[in-house]
């Protein structure tokens, strides 16, 4: 391929960056006359297919790179007046220019500079009718006669004529007025969320300060995600706002009609018999499948022909019919006889949930091209709008309603129009000698009356409906998921302190029953101690090495064994206690956590991966309680020396070499004395062991009680924190979803002639006027309380124009 080869794919990649084939873009790229072979068609026929094997855009700029600088303006300037031939200069077609710019190592203040030159002088251009003298008299004089009697008569010429192009100009207008007020409102929101998210930030920052010297604590790390989701649900808030306000900046000029259906509804076929644009022609050749929205013009309407939905692996088809939804002002849905699902009205659930209003079409499909059908057909082309058989419209009307209202669409409210497509097709493309027969046939010019009257009537309503509850159902969804958060966090909150306080109640209660097991087993022991001196003086009064008989007895009884054995038992009882209740009350969290209806916090209850790393620093404390009593041997014989005791023991035998008693008196005596000196030093020794235990184990213990205290205030601190933010949020969304509803209303009371406003709607004006209103928002129910009286009719009215369901306090 050559340069102007590789110009014309670059084109082709800034044609659907915006993912959009625009026939305007088209009709443009076309009137420059690039000379084409045939592997840069068939390139760039992948491009605008999307194919996974399209050539590299890096790679097209690369061959791009030798053409010298008078070239590289020359080519930057087309590119802009390409982004600019569909009536709108997207921010994706910017940042794609620039790239190339940068590629082609042009400065960025030249490419700025280009940039604001050519949109200076673009125009948004109406097709304004040609007409004569006498049409344009006749149009004068149908306009005041339908102004003063409403009469759909004389509205028919005005729908043919320039007062249609006008009515798309009045609307615009008000639109700009509407989109200025909302975005106004919109950057203040995201500023606010920008605030929030830093805010969360902060929180985060001291969280890894704290967890630092936790080493990782998995009740930390619940607070840590739980952070990490708030700041992504904040980012995504702030930038589906921000593309929410692109798209309607991007259609502000223009009355927009999307055709939804699923595959071989009749959608593109659709589109051609109205625009008669050949929707598959891309000026090298037919392009059989695109994954991009095609966008049309039609009567100064701008039409969106999306791929189909429904269809059997087409997720991909559904995001980019997803996509338009913020452009639309109206939706078309397309649906046919043959074949009327309830899954291919699934698609219904997203549109209602932005309050978009629809018209349902149904492609009537009956096969004409056989000739004994088509003369049938012509002998009565209203036939088959009239029949009451089996198979008749009404039939499939019915069905239609049903699968609708499954969706909180008021079938009501909605207007099915049946057109015969292949009638209008076959019209125009082989019977032409039948033309007026298969165009009335078909329905097809009901359909343009239908839809250039609710464009004419109520156009302004439903462009004021796209831009407003546009950007209120961005703040009513950050109002309502952050209305459940806070509902469930509360909930966790509630529990977190309540299990707090339980296990600390627990703690101290089984700290307080532990340390008197401890002194009951001190003295129990001791008491064995003293039953047994008895028997020790009795068989050691003449011993002269007592002091260590004394050891000796110690020891063969087992009494410090048996003291560390229950001592042991009785620690390694509290451990157990601790973490079971621990384990417990983390459970209990964990599984409240799982309940929460918060889908994007996850937590495996099976592995209990909170009490794991939390009962293991528990226990690892009461390990060193364990090791601690170990070393304490204040009733060790060896300690005793130090005490006097041996000292004391020694003038025992004097008692019995030097007394002048009688022999029996002799050994009662030293008996007595030997009692006499050792009892007060167990019972001393008892006294000194309980005290360091008592301090010891309570020292130990409080340790374990400031950990438990600890984690559970970050988790609490972490969660009100969350909740500080979550609230503040949530405040600022509600005061912008009851202004756009205001807004809203207001602008039908403007439709009613309520209100008779002079100039632009400000936000002053809107508090002036609805001060003493207010407007709950309850499913699909408006409901609203306000001095403005609404006759049933002029409510009925509102409701078929924006297809809700208000109600008047």
């Amino acid at each position: 391929m050559n340069i102007i080869e590789y110009k014309y794919l670059v084109c082709i990649y800034l044609l659907v960056i915006d993912k959009e084939i625009h026939s305007e873009e088209l009709k443009f790229l076309k009137n420059q006359q690039f000379e084409l072979g045939e592997q840069c068609k068939i390139e760039a026929k992948k491009i605008l297919s999307d194919d996974n094997e399209k050539v590299d855009i890096l790679v097209i700029l690369d061959k791009l790179k030798s053409i010298d600088k008078n070239d590289q303006v020359v080519f930057l300037e087309l590119l802009i007046k390409l982004s600019y031939s569909d009536g709108y200069f997207h921010q994706k077609e910017s940042d794609f220019i620039k790239k190339v710019g940068l590629s082609l190592k042009v400065e960025s203040a030249i490419v700025d500079h280009l940039i604001h030159r050519i949109g200076s002088d673009f125009k948004i251009l109406y097709s304004n009718k040609k007409q004569s003298i006498f049409e344009k008299i006749n149009e004068s004089i149908n306009k005041i006669l339908y102004d003063f009697t409403d009469d759909e008569y004389f509205e028919e010429n005005l729908l043919e004529g320039n007062s249609f192009v006008e009515k798309i100009k009045q609307i615009a207008a008000r639109a700009k007025d509407d989109l200025e007020l909302t975005s106004e409102k919109m950057l203040k929101f995201n500023s606010l969320l920008e605030k929030n998210f830093n805010k969360i930030e902060t929180y985060s920052e001291k969280i890894e300060k704290i967890d630092s010297q936790h080493k990782k604590d998995n009740l930390l790390e619940f607070i840590r995600k739980l952070n990490q989701e708030t700041k992504k649900d904040i980012i995504t808030s702030i930038n589906d706002n921000t593309q929410v306000l692109e798209k309607k900046k991007y259609t502000v000029d223009y009355f927009t009609i999307a055709f939804l259906g699923r595959t071989k509804a009749g959608k593109s076929t659709f589109h051609k018999l109205i625009t008669g644009e050949e929707t598959d022609d891309v000026g090298i050749g037919k392009l059989r499948t695109t994954r991009f929205n095609r966008i049309f013009n039609w009567e100064n309407l701008r039409i969106i022909d999306t791929p189909g939905i429904g269809a059997p692996g087409g997720k991909n088809d559904i995001e980019v019919a997803r996509s338009i939804i913020d452009e639309a002002d109206l939706v078309c849905y397309v649906v046919t006889n043959d074949a009327i699902q309830e899954t291919e009205f699934n698609f219904l659930s997203e549109l209602k949930n932005k309050n978009k209003p629809i018209f349902v079409i149904i492609n009537y499909k009956e096969n004409l091209e056989h000739p004994i059908r088509l003369e049938k057909f012509l002998k009565n082309p209203k036939a088959w709008l009239e029949n009451k058989n089996d198979k008749s419209l009404d039939g499939h009307i019915k069905r239609i309603n049903e699968m609708i209202s499954k969706f909180h669409y008021d079938p009501n409210l909605i207007e099915i129009i049946p057109v015969h497509l292949l009638a209008a097709k076959l019209a125009k493309e082989v019977h032409r000698k039948y033309n007026k027969q298969l165009i009335d046939g078909s329905n097809i010019k009901l359909y343009n009356k239908v839809i250039k009257q609710t464009v004419f009537r109520n156009g302004h309503l439903k462009k004021m409906q796209n831009i407003i509850d546009g950007c209120n159902y961005q703040t009513s969804l950050t109002l309502n998921k952050t209305t459940n958060d806070i509902n469930q966090l509360s909930i966790l909150l509630k529990q977190v302190k309540s299990e707090k306080i339980s296990l600390i109640k627990y703690f101290e209660e089984l700290e307080k029953s532990t340390i008197q097991e401890i002194r009951m087993i001190i003295k129990s022991i001791h008491k064995e101690m003293e039953a047994g001196l008895k028997e020790f003086a009795n068989n050691e009064y003449h011993n002269k090495d007592i002091s260590n008989s004394w050891k000796k007895f110690l020891e063969d009884k087992g009494y410090y064994n048996s003291l560390n054995l229950k001592l042991e038992e009785v620690i390694s009882d509290f451990q157990q206690n601790i973490q079971a209740k621990i384990k417990e009350s983390l459970q209990d969290i964990t599984i409240n956590i799982s309940n929460l209806d918060i889908p994007k916090i996850e937590v495996d209850i099976s592995n209990y991966k909170f009490v794991a790393s939390f009962a293991h620093s528990i226990v690892s404390a009461i390990l060193v309680l364990t090791m601690k009593f170990a070393a304490i041997n204040f009733w060790n014989p060896t300690g005793w020396a130090a005490a006097g005791i041996t000292a004391a023991l020694s003038g025992v035998g004097m008692i019995i070499n030097f007394s002048f008693d009688s022999k029996e008196k002799k050994i009662k005596k030293a008996v007595e004395k030997i009692i006499t000196i050792i009892q007060p030093k167990i019972q001393e020794n008892e006294k000194e062991i309980m005290m360091n235990l008592d301090l010891e184990f309570l020292k130990s213990s409080r340790e374990i009680k400031n950990k438990l205290n600890t984690n559970f205030d970050e988790m609490i601190d972490g969660l009100i924190n969350i909740l500080k933010v979550l609230k503040s949020i949530n405040k600022n969304a509600k005061t912008y979803s009851d202004y756009f509803n205001k807004v809203l209303f207001f602008r039908s009371l403007e439709h009613l002639g309520k209100i008779k406003l002079k100039g632009i709607l400000t936000e002053q004006t809107v508090n002036r006027y609805l001060a003493n209103t207010t407007i709950t928002r309850e499913k699909e129910n408006l409901i609203i309380d306000t001095k403005y009286k609404l006759k049933k009719e002029e409510v009925i009215q509102l409701n078929k124009a924006l297809q809700l369901n208000i109600i008047i306090g």
